[in-house]
């Protein structure tokens, strides 16, 4: 078997890594100069919301790499790692090599390449020798959830005369040409030039931050409402280990629950689920507000106005800020507004009818396949916290789903799973352009499931009552493709296909 990955960031290089590893040859197409997604793009001070010992694939680590990560990653670090990662496990990554267009080979009288079979893939594109295509017999997307960025448009625009700036442009030598510094009674103070930072996802805290500590520039970090921003520290431990355990993720309200303990928790003591981010809500706001205690009634009531009106469990997505009509007094305006929903300009479209166009973005089964769109999975797609557990995952699965070894349910089965889940986020979640593509705070029910369809355990790491009560770092899951195939060799050849769990994940 042969399989296509488009994309050779986190996603498409870890994919690549488990697909070898079950003997499946794959080949990487990256359209840049290197491989790193997102992170080629980021702005310099960009680094991960992940800990280092959270992010990594989990059959290559730091330490093979030969890297000493920062507690986050930096961005220089990651692309480091990418690259030490593609050539230490050998992997097919064509770089400068852009994919236009993907076809099915065909019965019906069009023209297909020789030895290619009816149903294969025909890639087609353009790389650093000219237009290429190759057949393959499967095709992975792997080209992320942030590759489309939001318009930089805003009302009245072309009424505004200063410069309009994405969120990656804000650079420090950006940042220079907006300084205006001038010395007053032997002190040196910003005058004149103002920015307006729009937003209030990382990126915009990011910049907003940024600008704000370089000598010289009036900064106005604006936004329509205030989302939760997870501090380092909640009441002085930091939070991964207060909700990166089982013992916290059984709070977390989900579409599906895997364990007989979560649906009776949830089912039948939903008042108790309802204190219980009750009192995590207070704890992390008054991790928050205690960075204004000592500083006066003026940093009092600046960090009152991040204060977000709902609880920390219902506001895990951010919304769409808005620019007020005031925007035309600042000399820059920097949107960091997020993105648009994945789109996939590459694929027929027959395809692009089921897969684009819906607000949230798609909503897929299992989040990584759609029922109508046969002979494609989507990688990375699915994040989550420790995200690169669920590519791995992911790619585990789909792998299995390729060789025949998990029998999916019906068409109209799949998809009356994904419009529950789809409803269920509807109802439940704040909307973000893709609400529907992405697992984030329900990562620990989403692995379970997935590994329960495999026959793989899904309690990993430390002995059992530890389990229960330890922070789940991305290592847990390190050697879940040899405990598969360990688990294939058992079954026997003729024991036939598995089936997946009936769960509406």
């Amino acid at each position: 078997m042969r399989v296509c990955i488009i994309g050779g960031g986190f996603a498409g290089v870890g994919t690549a890594s488990v697909l070898q590893r079950r003997g499946i040859e794959c080949v990487i197409y990256e359209r840049e100069a290197a491989a790193g997604g997102v992170w080629l793009h980021a702005y310099p001070s960009a680094a991960c919301q992940n800990t280092a010992t959270d992010y990594y694939l989990p059959c290559f680590t730091w330490e093979q790499a030969g890297i000493q990560p920062s507690f986050y990653p930096t961005k220089a670090q990651l692309l480091k790692y990418l690259e030490a990662a593609v050539k230490q496990l050998e992997l097919d990554v064509r770089l400068n090599c852009n994919v236009t267009s993907c076809r099915r080979a065909s019965g019906d009288g069009q023209p297909n390449p020789p030895q290619v079979r009816e149903g294969e893939w025909i890639v087609q594109g353009r790389g650093p020798a000219g237009e290429f295509e190759e057949s393959f017999d499967y095709l992975l997307v792997a080209t992320g959830l942030f590759w489309t960025p939001s318009p930089t448009v805003f009302p009245d625009q072309d009424k505004y005369t200063g410069r309009i700036l994405a969120d990656n442009d804000l650079t420090p030598e950006v940042l220079k040409t907006l300084q205006v510094l001038k010395s007053l009674q032997g002190k040196t103070l910003a005058v004149g030039k103002t920015l307006a930072v729009v937003g209030f996802g990382k990126s915009a805290l990011d910049q907003a931050t940024d600008a704000a500590d370089s000598n010289g520039v009036r900064t106005l970090h604006l936004f329509r409402r205030a989302e939760w921003a997870l501090p380092h520290r909640v009441c002085g431990v930091h939070y991964t280990w207060l909700l990166l355990s089982r013992a916290a993720t059984l709070w977390i309200p989900c579409w599906d629950h895997p364990s007989a303990a979560a649906c009776a928790l949830h089912a039948r003591a939903r008042w108790l689920v309802r204190a219980f981010w009750s009192l995590a809500s207070a704890l992390v706001w008054l991790s928050i507000a205690r960075v204004a205690w000592g500083r006066g009634r003026v940093a009092s009531a600046r960090i009152a106005l991040l204060r977000p009106f709902n609880r920390f469990i219902e506001c895990w997505r951010l919304s769409l800020p808005l620019i007020p009509e005031r925007y035309l007094g600042y000399n820059a305006v920097g949107l960091c507004i997020g993105h648009s929903p994945p789109t996939f300009p590459f694929l027929p479209e027959e395809d692009r009818a089921w897969l684009e166009g819906m607000q949230g973005g798609v909503q897929l089964y299992r989040h990584v396949v759609h029922p109508r769109v046969p002979g494609i999975g989507f990688v990375g797609l699915n994040t989550g916290y420790l995200n690169l557990s669920q590519v791995e995952i992911g790619a585990l699965w789909l792998s299995a789903v390729m060789l025949g070894e998990l029998a999916l349910p019906p068409a109209h089965i799949q998809e009356a799973a994904i419009e529950r889940v789809r409803a269920w986020k509807a109802a439940h979640e704040q909307p973000c352009p893709a609400t529907n593509c992405c697992v984030i705070a329900h990562f620990a029910q989403y692995n379970d499931v997935l590994l329960g369809d495999l026959g793989v355990r899904a309690l990993r790491g430390g002995t059992w009552p530890s389990r229960r009560f330890r922070r789940m770092v991305i290592s847990d899951y390190a050697d879940v493709v040899d405990e598969y195939e360990a688990q294939l060799r058992r079954r026997g050849a003729g024991a036939g296909p598995r089936h997946v769990l009936p769960r509406i994940m």
